[in-house]
Parts: structure tokens; C-alpha cells; sequence
């Protein structure tokens, strides 16, 4: 059974119905959570004949109890039709003592909760197919009524004071109505029946014994007296069932004529209008005779319209029967020990089945039953195992047939393979990131020999190098700064020739320090990389990525000039990666040349305050190796901690010389991003590949507080913090076999200053999206169940540098940062409710893009989307 808040969407009205959705303003906890209730705000002009604190809801009012819900809605979502998530009051009470817990416009006053007194959503105990409830008919749901009561538009008001009430009678929306004493103070409800009305309903069908079927005018009570209503006559229906007819149209018309077909024999006639401004009905079917009325398409209109030409004609029920045999068999992509199974909705199914097999047949198989949406992750598979996949549907009548088989194969997946040859004229040396730099096959020495690799101290320490499946690798030593990481490649694979002078060596890597964990500087180094010449006083440079020095972080070669004296630049080095060219040449025991260059740029000059100058002299360091090496990591006491993508070397005295516009071409292919070092030709990949991909599969289940999608140790941005977070809604977020849903909620991607409200006056975002050049944001749609109902229509939206829901003035990139908006039901491509999503960003006309290095993502659904949606398979890359 489905609970009773089942995500299936409100349906279209005649005319419209103030629906009473969450907002993410008032009544929301710090992570903007709403109540499991959620309302709309009350009109904020109600009609002037209105009470104060009492809207109304428009006329004409058309019920049809599920039409539009065809594929999900049956007697199974009867708990969420009675629910105010289905349709809730107009009415926002503003005396907190009268305060409805339930604000239900479909209102059972009888045999419906466990205790009818004290409404209460967990304990909901109706008897759906015998007594009050949705009935599955074949592609037609209908109302069925029998032993049972139910009011609609019924408000609570202080005109019922549950304080006047026994203690066994507590709720005052039940056998509470207004009679004699209260006659002059009005009626509590949403209908404004002061003027002439119709009511009609369809008879689908009358089962069981002769019995009887009531609607009253303002009263909840379960008699007839006339103390029960402000009217002296609250019955506008007194019908014997054996005289209903399956197919006909009841009429009743206040005042005016009742006939229970049209152009039938009149039943009834009224000449008092009987109702106010703020009334309510209740119908009801009492337990003798065992009677069960069916009825469907109900209207309540002005008699002035005539709303019955634009319904379809009534019809007897029809019992369901199971859903056809889907003509093939679930979409399937391939994952680690796993299937992933999409697929198109089948028409009067509420749930699916799949059975799972080695062999094409769905006998015997492994079954999985009962799954509410068109996804599934199959899980517990063996990878390299073909498997057969088979899909039914189901509903009240049973499971339908299955379909053919669809096939395919889990594998573990290849992740990032570390390069083994190098496709350049330089015979580099080179650490791609791929793997931590002491594993085997990580490093390439010359230009084709992995039989090296950097020995690492202490070895017996955990991991304080951890490769990541994206191409990079973090060191971290934060959690323990005395940890002295350092990894050390030594020998002829640095540099073969030590006897004689000029002794050369190059490095170029392309790394990333840290984003600081306060708006000043974080409290732990960036990045070292120390080449030692193999003199014997171990004549080394070291150079420092420090984004804890100076107001934005400092490039240092560590002791490098005259009197030990530290050459240093102060650079942004803690917003994004960047490519460090470091070209050193020993002209003789101490006299070292160094030419330092970022992202393709001659720096050189800043070290002096001299930007004439292209290159430094210094005397370097003693008290390195004896022998060439090359030390990476960090060697002091202090914390460190920085990402590198890659790493590579030379001692080739040409390649020292070259300037960075002579190795355009010359780095590399398939080791990461190149930059500006990229050349015509070269694997688009490297530099213009996938920025972000998400799958969802490793999260664990549960809404943002239960689900480790929003943590760290799911996924971490570069100061350490969740890469995702909530920034609305978070428990109508939800993660679920291996797909994210939500609505009404907001989350972001890359964010790295989060509960930091982003402003248009940022200086820059604060992101770890690299958004710099023209992309693409692409994802799945899997499900989605919001139905266009004018202007009540939900949107969802992707912004970019944006964590609020504001379009415009909390963004640098103002009402640009929007860049998506859609309609929820036609979010996907080809104004679709489901499929793919594509949105590409490119430059404007002069030259302006909506996203910067360091950018992040927002993704959100409005208060107005009323069913959650469910995506998969995030991308995003450059075009």
C-alpha cells in the first residue's frame, strides 16, 4: 500500500481551485523544511459577503476523481485522494485554536481514520474497496460510497468550538454542525452556494441491497434532524439506490427541479435556496441494504452555466483488469554489479514488476515486485554476466503479462587508466594522477618506462595520497601535520648527466590548492615539488604553492635567493587549478637560473617587482640528495593539502629553453586538462572534456538528512566540504536507487562557501566548475507527474553562481544565472514531462558567458511542483 502522501499531481479543474502547496518561507526549520502538510497562503482578498479568515473555492467545481491520473491513480491512492496533498482548503485559519490539522477539501467524517475524533495520517484504517474509496475502474476512476461519509469544502471553524464537545468527541468537522443556537452566525465552508446551484454526479454503479444515499447542505452529522444544519432542510438528496440507474446523471438543482437522468421524472423540487456563502456538503451512503453507490464526474456550478456539455458522458463501471503486456522490454545500462532499468509508462498500470534471469525465460527468475515509478537499479549482480530483463505492469486487477526480454552485461567500470606511453617529441617524465604515485604502472620515466615509481615516507602510515576515478589525486595531511609526506623519484630517471654543467630540469604540473575554509586564508599549505641536482651538497630548489600566505596566497622557491632568502609572488592560487611551469637551469655549483610561469604566462617578474624581468638567479638550497631526485608532497611539520591532475618532467636542455608557446602540442595527450599548452590536434578530452559526471548510484537512501549524497565522504569539494548541499526543502529531496528526486526543494552542485548567500557583488563565485568555456548541462528525466494546471503549474529551474531562488540580484551573473526554466510537466526536451534534458551555454554576441573557473550549479523545482521529479545521470561538459 502506498502512504498517503503518494506523489501522484492534482488535477485540472473546470476552473481553478486554490490548491494550498508549500511555500519555503514561513514555518520552515534552518534547512527550509516545510511541515508534511504544506499550504499556500489564504487569498489575500476574499470575497466581501465571505466571513473573516473563510475563502472560497470558485464555481464552477469539477471533480472527476483521477481522469488525469490515468497511468498512477486507482484504489490504491485512495489515502493520498482523501489527503489535503490531493486537494487541500482555500481556508488559512488565523486563530491558531481552531488551526485545522487536516485541511483535506475531500474530508472523511466517517469510518476512515482509526479514531474519528483525532484525525491522524499514520493511522488511517478504511476499508478502500468495500466501503469509501477510489475504484479502479478500466481506465476510469470513480468515487465509492457505502457505509461511509465524506464532506467537501469543509472548513473548521471557531463557529464548532471543540471546547463545547464531549471528550469523546473532539473533532469539530464531525457530528459538530451548527444546529438552532449558532443559526445566526453562518456556516464553515469553502463553497459559495448563496446563489441558485446545480450539483450532478454520474452513477457508474449501485451494488448490494437497498439502501439509501444522502448530500446535505452544512451538515457533518450522520442523521437528518434539522438541528444538525443552519438550514431547517439540510437534505437536497434523499435517494432510495434501487431508484439510481448506472449511467444516468443525477441533477439537483437549488432551487429547482432533482432528476436522476436527464429529462427523467422530476424526484424533487426546492423552492428555498438552501446554502450560504460559506457552506460545505457532505454525502453519505448509510450501512442498511449494504448498498454501494460508484459515482464519478461531479460538478457544482452556478445554474447560470451549464459545465455538463464539456464532461463526457456518463458510463456504468467497468472492473479493471490487468495492464496490457508492454511491447518490449526495459531500457538497461550497464553498471558495476548492477543494471539500471528505465521505461516508458504503461497505460492503467500503478506499479511494475521485473524479473531478472541468466537465461530468457521468466520462469524461475528473481522477481522484484511492486516498484512505484518506470526505474529501477537492479543490484546484486555479478559483473561479466549476461542477464535478461522482463517487465510487467500491475494494478488493483493484478499483474499483466510480461514483455520480451531486454539483455545486457554489468561491468565493473574501466575508471581512469593511467597513460603508459608518452605521444610527444620530448621524452617526458610523467605522473597523470590516475594513481597514487607509488602504486605500480603510475609513473612513466623517458617517455615509455613504468617500471618506476616515487617511494613514498612513511610507508606505513594510511593513505595521505588518495586517487580519485576522474584523473586526479588528492594529498592531505590535515589530519595529522607532523605526518611528513613525501614521495621521492631519484636517479638516472631525473637526470642522467650530473658530472658536468649546465645541468637542466623542467616541470610542468598542473595543480589546485585548496579553497579556504574562512573568507581569509585556509590554515594549511598547498603543494610542494623540490628537484635536487645531485651535487654533494645536495643542491635542490623547492618550490611551495602557499595559499596561506599574504591576502591571497603566495608562490614561493623556498630559500632560493642570496642569504637563504625566500623568492615569493603573491598570486590567487586557492580558486581553481592552474598550470606551474617551472624551467630551472644549474649554470655551476651554485648559480641556478629559474624562468616560473602560470597558465602559459611568464611570472617571473613578480618574484622581483619587475615585471620586465623574465627570469630569477639564486643560489637555490643545500641539504638535499647527493643524487638526482625529484620530491613531490610536503616536507616540513605543517598540514598540507592540494589536488594534481598531473605532473611531468624533463632534464632535455632544449626543452628548458622552450617557452611555453613552443610546447603548444608538445605535452602529453590524456593525462588531464592542458590549458594553453594544448595543440591542434590533440585529444579534445584533455582540455575540453566532462567537467562533472554524476550517476547517483553510490549514495545511500533517504531524504538530505538520512541520504550521505549531501556529506563529505560522498563526495568533497577542494576545501573539504559536501560538494552537494541542500539550500531548500531538503526532506522533499530524496535519494532512491541510484536516482535523486525532488520538488519544491533546491540543491547545488560545486558549491564550496556553502550557507554563504551569493550576492551580485561578488568579486567571484564560489565554485569548483570549471564553466569558463561554452557547455553543456544534460540529465534524464525518469519520472515525472506534475500536470499543467495553468497558472498554479510548477517550473523547474538550473542556475548558475546562484544559491538562492532569486533570478537576478543574487547572482554575479544577475538574471543571467537562470539558465533554465521550464514548466515542470514539459521539462524535458521537445516540451516532454520525461526524456533528456539538454542545455547548452555559449558566449553572447560580445563575447560574455554565464559561468566563470571557479563556478557552481543550483538545481531546483518551485513551491508549485506538486510531484516530486526523479533525474539521472548528470553531465556536464564543454561543448
Amino acid at each position: 500500500m502506498r502512504p498517503w502522501h503518494h506523489k501522484a499531481t492534482s488535477l485540472i479543474l473546470l476552473s481553478s481551485l486554490s490548491v494550498l502547496t508549500a511555500c519555503s518561507g514561513g514555518g520552515a526549520d534552518s534547512n527550509n523544511e516545510g511541515d508534511i502538510i504544506a499550504m499556500d497562503p489564504p487569498a489575500e482578498e476574499p470575497p466581501s459577503e465571505e466571513p473573516s479568515g473563510i475563502a472560497n473555492t470558485p464555481l464552477p467545481f469539477h471533480e472527476d476523481f483521477g481522469d488525469n491520473l490515468l497511468n498512477n491513480f486507482d484504489q490504491e491512492d485512495t489515502k493520498y485522494f482523501f489527503s489535503p496533498e490531493y486537494k487541500s482548503l482555500a481556508t488559512a485559519e488565523e486563530n491558531a485554536e481552531y488551526e485545522d490539522p487536516y485541511p483535506a477539501f475531500w474530508y472523511p467524517t466517517c469510518c476512515f481514520f482509526g479514531d474519528d475524533y483525532n484525525p491522524d495520517p499514520a493511522d488511517i484504517t478504511v476499508d478502500h474497496e468495500n466501503r469509501l474509496g477510489i475504484a479502479s475502474d478500466d481506465g476510469n476512476p470513480s468515487l465509492l460510497i457505502s457505509n461511509a461519509r465524506v464532506s467537501i469544502g469543509q472548513t473548521r471553524s471557531e463557529l464548532a468550538d471543540p471546547k463545547a464537545k464531549t471528550a469523546e468527541n473532539t473533532d469539530p468537522k464531525k457530528d459538530s454542525s451548527a444546529g438552532s443556537a449558532t443559526r445566526d452566525n453562518g456556516s464553515w465552508g469553502e463553497l459559495d452556494l448563496s446563489q441558485p446551484y446545480r450539483v450532478s454526479f454520474c452513477v457508474k454503479a449501485v451494488r448490494g441491497g437497498a439502501g439509501s444515499m444522502f448530500i446535505y447542505v452544512d451538515s457533518n452529522h450522520s442523521n437528518t434532524n434539522t438541528g444538525t444544519s443552519i438550514h431547517s432542510s439540510p437534505l437536497i438528496l434523499n435517494a432510495g439506490t434501487p431508484s439510481l440507474t448506472a449511467g444516468e446523471r443525477v441533477e439537483i438543482n437549488v432551487p429547482g427541479d432533482t432528476t436522476f437522468a436527464p429529462g427523467g421524472e422530476v424526484k424533487n423540487q426546492f423552492v428555498d435556496q438552501i446554502g450560504s456563502a460559506t457552506s460545505f456538503l457532505q454525502f453519505r451512503v448509510p450501512s442498511d441494504g449494504g448498498a454501494q453507490v460508484i459515482i464519478d464526474d461531479l460538478l457544482i456550478e452556478p445554474q447560470s452555466e451549464d459545465g455538463q456539455a464539456d464532461l463526457p458522458a456518463c458510463n456504468t463501471f467497468k472492473d479493471a483488469t490487468p495492464p496490457d503486456a508492454p511491447e518490449a522490454g526495459p531500457t538497461l545500462v550497464s553498471r558495476d554489479g548492477a543494471l539500471s532499468a528505465s521505461w516508458d509508462s504503461l497505460p492503467s498500470a500503478v506499479t511494475y514488476d521485473l524479473a531478472v534471469n541468466t537465461s530468457n525465460t521468466a520462469e524461475g527468475a528473481r522477481l522484484i515486485e511492486g516498484i512505484d515509478g518506470t526505474s529501477k537499479l537492479i543490484e546484486e549482480l555479478e559483473n561479466g554476466s549476461d542477464y535478461y530483463v522482463f517487465l510487467r505492469g500491475a494494478n488493483s486487477a493484478g499483474p499483466g503479462d510480461w514483455s520480451p526480454a531486454s539483455s545486457d552485461t554489468p561491468e565493473e567500470p574501466a575508471g581512469c587508466s593511467a597513460i603508459t606511453t608518452v605521444d610527444s617529441t620530448i621524452n617526458w617524465g610523467v605522473w597523470d594522477g590516475c594513481l597514487v604515485p607509488n602504486e605500480a604502472g603510475a609513473v612513466v620515466v623517458n617517455g615509455s618506462d613504468t617500471t618506476q615509481t616515487f617511494d613514498l615516507d612513511p610507508e606505513e602510515e594510511a593513505p595521505y595520497f588518495t586517487a580519485h576515478n576522474n584523473g586526479s589525486t588528492t594529498l592531505d595531511t590535515t589530519s595529522d601535520p607532523g605526518l611528513n609526506a613525501t614521495a621521492d623519484l631519484s636517479g638516472a630517471a631525473i637526470i642522467n648527466n650530473t658530472s658536468s654543467y649546465p645541468r637542466h630540469f623542467t616541470w610542468i604540473g598542473r595543480l589546485k590548492s585548496p579553497i579556504p575554509s574562512s573568507p581569509q586564508k585556509p590554515s594549511y599549505r598547498g603543494f610542494e615539488v623540490e628537484i635536487s641536482f645531485g651535487e654533494t651538497d645536495g643542491r635542490r630548489v623547492k618550490t611551495i604553492l602557499r595559499p596561506d600566505q599574504g591576502d591571497s596566497g603566495n608562490l614561493q622557491l623556498e630559500k632560493f635567493t642570496d642569504g637563504d632568502n625566500t623568492a615569493e609572488a603573491e598570486m590567487v592560487m586557492n580558486d581553481d587549478y592552474h598550470i606551474y611551469h617551472v624551467a630551472l637551469t644549474l649554470n655551476g655549483q651554485s648559480d641556478i637560473t629559474a624562468r616560473i610561469y602560470r597558465d602559459g604566462e611568464n611570472v617571473s617578474g613578480l618574484f622581483v617587482e619587475d615585471t620586465t624581468v623574465t627570469e630569477i638567479t639564486g643560489t637555490g638550497r643545500d641539504g638535499g640528495s647527493s643524487s638526482a631526485r625529484l620530491r613531490i608532497g610536503e616536507g616540513s611539520s605543517s598540514a598540507y593539502k592540494s589536488n594534481v591532475d598531473w605532473l611531468i618532467w624533463s632534464d632535455d636542455a632544449t626543452t628548458a629553453a622552450l617557452e611555453p608557446a613552443d610546447l603548444v602540442g608538445e605535452l602529453p595527450s590524456r593525462i588531464g586538462k592542458l590549458g594553453s599548452y594544448r595543440g591542434e590536434g590533440q585529444d579534445e578530452g584533455t582540455d575540453s572534456g566532462e567537467i562533472l559526471v554524476e550517476d547517483f548510484d553510490a549514495a545511500s537512501e533517504g531524504d538530505a538528512s538520512e541520504s550521505d549524497f549531501f556529506t563529505a565522504d560522498y563526495k568533497a569539494n577542494s576545501g573539504g566540504d559536501p560538494f552537494y548541499n541542500v539550500t531548500g526543502g531538503g526532506s522533499r529531496i530524496e535519494l532512491k536507487d541510484g536516482q535523486i528526486s525532488y520538488r519544491d526543494a533546491r540543491f547545488t552542485a560545486g558549491e564550496t562557501a556553502p550557507g554563504t548567500e551569493t550576492t551580485g557583488d561578488d568579486e567571484a563565485s564560489m565554485g569548483d566548475l570549471d564553466l569558463s568555456k561554452p557547455y553543456i548541462i544534460t540529465f534524464n528525466v525518469l519520472t515525472n507527474e506534475n500536470a499543467l494546471d495553468g497558472d498554479e503549474t510548477g517550473k523547474c529551474q538550473v542556475y548558475v553562481d546562484n544559491n538562492t531562488s532569486s533570478s537576478s540580484s543574487n547572482s554575479v551573473h544577475g538574471g543571467d544565472s537562470k539558465v533554465f526554466e521550464k514548466l515542470a510537466p514539459e521539462m524535458a526536451d521537445g516540451a516532454q514531462p520525461t526524456g533528456p534534458v539538454t542545455i547548452a551555454i555559449n558566449e553572447d554576441e560580445e563575447g560574455n558567458l554565464v559561468g566563470t573557473e571557479n563556478s557552481f550549479l543550483q538545481f531546483r523545482c518551485d513551491s508549485r511542483t506538486e510531484a516530486p521529479i526523479t533525474i539521472d545521470n548528470l553531465v556536464v561538459k564543454y561543448q
